[in-house]
């Protein structure tokens, strides 16, 4: 191994491996000073998780993702690096005898599985116990011709994916943007896995299955290989882990148990801009508050006027702009969206504000079958003479 050692040299603040991205080298620290960006702690060796994946021999071309990130805080530093390839060359030729050797904790199918699951935000949260039942339903599938269906935008999302090996393309029809890519160690059809945790917790899954947001097609350039994860498959290892996915699990999901309060004083106590004000004034915005169903579909538009606010009762949203994106279900405490258009009335003067509603900072795009209360700009509108008596009958309670 010490012959196949590279020198190298980072600059200061350069990240020289970064968390639930692809590991591609192991590196020793030589001169310089470099930290684990999630601790703050110094260390002079990186990339562990190598020693653990050049053992399995089942997926050469996967890598396994980071687990931290690695950042060079001196003005510089230097390293000995060795590559994955290398390292796997080394583990299959040679000396594979030696390296067999080594335990590992994990089965090693396991260990590479579990980085990439990892990647997507909802599952770090999860028990590892419960991520090593999903791990074990990961498939491979291979596409050899280029410009294949993986996910058609149409249809029902069946299953999210890894990519292993290859470039996806993601397309859609409802949007001006053109085609984005999906690389190795990429992953799409995360919104899956956000509308299964949010319906576990209820006494059965909705009929039909969420939609996807556009289609995934392989690329151009000719064969690509995924990791899969079935809608069926998903549904199954969290049904048989129902318990796991209570209000007090980080998922923030409730459990049957213990429903949501549905009365409509309480939910909009929960906005910030109104936990203060007078409860007469709160009781008339109730009167305006109405039901309404959505399904795959936008909620509120990108920089279009806020014509409404809503709080979500049941299902999963998704919220996105040009550079971000969050999911919302009924059960976190800020289960509401359009707070803006609540902070332009509190300060307006007027009960006919329409024409000047505020854009909205955020995209809503229901995931699957949604429940929300509505409330809509024109309602809010009519209790603005209550809210003004309200406001300056207090002003004089201070005054006096």
């Amino acid at each position: 191994m010490s012959e196949h050692l590279q020198s190298n040299v980072y600059g200061h603040n350069v990240n020289i491996v970064q968390e639930y991205r692809p590991l591609n080298m192991m590196f020793f620290v030589t001169r310089g000073k470099v930290i684990n960006d999630e601790t703050g702690r110094a260390g002079n060796f990186f990339g562990e998780e190598l020693v653990e994946w050049v053992l399995d021999k089942s997926f050469p071309e996967i890598l396994p993702l980071s687990t931290c990130t690695a950042k060079v805080v001196s003005n510089d530093a230097e390293f000995l690096v060795l590559t994955a390839e290398v390292l796997k060359s080394l583990a299959s030729d040679n000396f594979v005898s030696h390296f067999s050797k080594i335990a590992s904790p994990l089965d090693l199918f396991t260990f590479v599985r579990l980085t990439r699951l990892k990647k997507v935000e909802i599952f770090r949260e999860m028990d590892n116990q419960v991520l090593e039942a999903i791990s074990e339903r990961l498939y491979t599938v291979t596409y050899p011709f280029a410009n294949t269906h993986i996910i058609p935008e149409k249809e029902q999302l069946k299953m999210m994916f890894f990519v292993v090996r290859g470039e996806v393309t993601i397309k859609s029809d409802s949007t001006i943007e053109g085609p984005k890519t999906c690389q190795m160690g990429g992953f799409y059809g995360e919104e899956l896995a956000y509308w299964v945790t949010t319906w576990v917790s209820h006494s059965s899954f909705p009929a039909k299955l969420p939609l996807p947001t556009g289609s995934a097609l392989s690329g151009p350039r000719g064969t690509v290989e995924i990791l899969a994860l079935s809608a069926d498959d998903l549904k199954s290892v969290l049904s048989k882990f129902r318990s796991n996915f209570t209000r007090e699990s980080t998922l923030l999901t409730y459990s049957q148990s213990e429903p949501l309060t549905r009365d409509p004083l309480t939910i909009l106590k929960n906005v910030e801009r109104l936990k203060t004000m007078d409860e007469k004034v709160l009781k008339e915005i109730c009167e305006h508050l109405r039901p309404r169903k959505y399904e795959d579909e936008d909620i509120i538009q990108l920089n279009k006027p806020m014509e409404m606010m809503f709080f979500i009762v049941k299902g999963v949203i998704e919220v996105t702009n040009e550079y971000w994106k969050h999911y919302r279900n009924e059960a976190e405490r800020s289960n509401h969206s359009g707070d803006n258009l609540i902070e332009y009335w509190a300060r307006s003067k007027y009960t006919d504000f329409s024409a000047e509603l505020p854009l909205s900072l955020f995209n809503f795009r229901a995931i699957g079958e949604v429940e929300v209360l509505v409330l809509m700009a024109n309602d809010l509108a009519k209790v603005q003479p209550r809210r003004s008596a309200t406001i300056i009958d207090c002003s004089i309670i201070q005054v006096s």
